[in-house]
């Protein structure tokens, strides 16, 4: 975390300054560990993340992989008296995951992605173990299974030995074959999924400038496209409700970011205008106050600048509002279809405009830049659905200075084969789809999107920008993060 970007943050409750009270430790300009305060309270950066919340992590099981409160508890105790050591040995214990990300000890994005589902796999199974004894949440066919034959605490009892069975039972399976994790973990799908290419070619044609933020980033898909295409700002800072987030962002993905952890339902930490140009990918539907969200995004977007939203979905795309299979989120405030976030959108912007575009098959996002700004185009666009999520582009039209020409020069020296696909034994260009993307989801691609190909012959070298261009849309080659897995084999040039 650079100091002077702490220096240019206001706190998110008082709306006063943040100043630097100590530095515990730092590495090449970044503070690692210190204290960072406001008139109303000390708060910890921790591992280079600045724990800018007041409450647990905001999704998920976060409270289970990373105990917030305690952890923003023990770094402020330890901090205070410059105690590292002392910090990391706590995490050692209490947070394990936390720790080995804090110092580095995982191999490469696989190992890691590994132990997150492991860790997510047992606690998922014990939330709703647990969530079923109130009879409407939770495991629920199991539990009235067993209710129906044995008293209510010999049940309850019974479902969370027999969850936690089937969770070590699934973890031993994911450790045998890790690329099965990969392959339906929807964190590492961001990374080379159709869907995250059409969202780096559209990318291509915005003007990034030197200030951008990433808005509840995941595991970084968008801060890694900045970076495998030669696009990263001088000042990148990330926003998430997800400590383990932002720290696999800073070790896989981006090390030079600046990570805040804050529940997005708050303020933003900084000024109006603040930023040239801010990327929100997937998050908006899963955080109830959406208007404060849309507000606030846009509030900190300069003029110039640009705001977008992207894969944003709605009860049209199979999602429950009520879901007692959903431990992420039991109870959510979905929209009824996905082009009511039109009406969302347009009725938070202010002055500015907003732009719609759903993705096409593949190879549709090479031709140019797509949104639709104009209210018949936008109709047709909203009217004739290609998928199930919808991308917006907030922008000021007066003053925003233009799409810009893609370059796509950067893949040759950037892409490897996807995850989806395997070397034939024997053909070291030829490469086949793994079996578990026989059938492609509407999460993993468009609904229009034909499949990805069974085989497919590589040139060696593979050819022009225009020929990986084509086959990064296709699904085919992917901007995998350098250390995504170190075992993959690279692509012949």
């Amino acid at each position: 975390m650079r100091a002077e970007t702490i220096e240019q943050l206001v706190c998110p409750y008082t709306g006063g300054p943040l100043t630097i009270r100590d530095i515990a430790q730092s590495e090449g300009g970044d503070i690692e560990y210190g204290l960072v305060g406001s008139e109303s309270f000390d708060f910890p950066i921790v591992a280079g993340v600045l724990l800018l919340g007041l409450g647990k992590g905001y999704g998920g099981h976060e409270e289970g992989l990373a105990p917030y409160v305690a952890l923003q508890a023990a770094a402020l105790d330890h901090l205070r008296h410059r105690d590292v050591e002392g910090l990391l040995w706590w995490m050692s214990k209490h947070c394990p995951l936390v720790y080995r990300l804090a110092i580095g000890t995982f191999a490469d994005y696989r190992e890691f992605a590994t132990e997150l589902h492991a860790r997510t796999v047992r606690l998922e199974a014990a939330v709703l173990a647990a969530d079923a004894d109130s009879g409407i949440l939770g495991d629920l066919g199991v539990r009235r299974r067993l209710t129906r034959a044995l008293p209510g605490p010999i049940a309850g009892g019974l479902h969370r030995r027999l969850s936690a069975g089937r969770a070590s039972l699934a973890v031993r399976r994911a450790r045998r074959a890790p690329e099965t994790v990969l392959a339906r973990s929807f964190y590492a799908q961001r990374f080379y999924s159709p869907r995250a290419a059409a969202t780096a070619l559209q990318l291509a044609y915005l003007p990034v400038g030197q200030r951008v933020l990433s808005l509840c980033g995941g595991h970084g898909m968008f801060e890694n496209i900045l970076a495998r295409s030669g696009r990263m700002p001088d000042r990148l800072v990330c926003v998430d409700g997800q400590l383990v987030n932002l720290l696999a962002v800073r070790r896989f993905v981006a090390p030079a970011a600046d990570p805040v952890c804050l529940d997005v339902q708050f303020d933003l930490p900084f000024a109006d205008g603040a930023f040239d140009a801010v990327f929100s990918s997937t998050c908006l539907p899963e955080i109830p106050a959406q208007a404060h969200v849309l507000r606030e995004a846009v509030r900190v977007t300069a003029a110039t600048g640009w705001t977008l939203f992207d894969s944003l979905w709605a009860l049209d795309s199979g999602v429950l509002r009520c879901d007692p299979y959903r431990p992420y989120r039991y109870l959510q405030n979905f929209l009824p279809r996905v082009a009511d976030y039109r009406i969302v959108i347009d009725r938070w912007i202010g002055d500015r405009s907003s732009g719609y575009a759903f993705s096409r098959e593949p190879g549709a996002e090479l031709s140019g830049p797509r949104w639709a700004f104009d209210e018949a185009d936008i109709e047709a666009e909203l009217s004739a659905a290609t998928d199930t999520e919808l991308n917006a582009l907030v922008i000021d039209r007066d003053r925003f200075p233009g799409f810009v020409p893609a370059d796509h020069g950067w893949m040759p020296g950037a892409l490897s084969v996807s995850p989806a696909y395997q070397t034939v034994p024997g053909a070291s260009t030829a490469l086949r789809r793994r079996p578990e993307f026989a059938e492609t989801t509407a999460v993993f691609a468009s609904l229009d999107f034909p499949g990805l190909p069974e085989q497919v012959e590589l040139d060696t070298p593979v050819g022009s920008p225009g020929r990986w261009a084509g086959l990064f849309a296709a699904g085919v080659l992917a901007a995998l993060p350098p250390d995504y897995d170190l075992s993959r084999v690279p692509i012949p040039h």
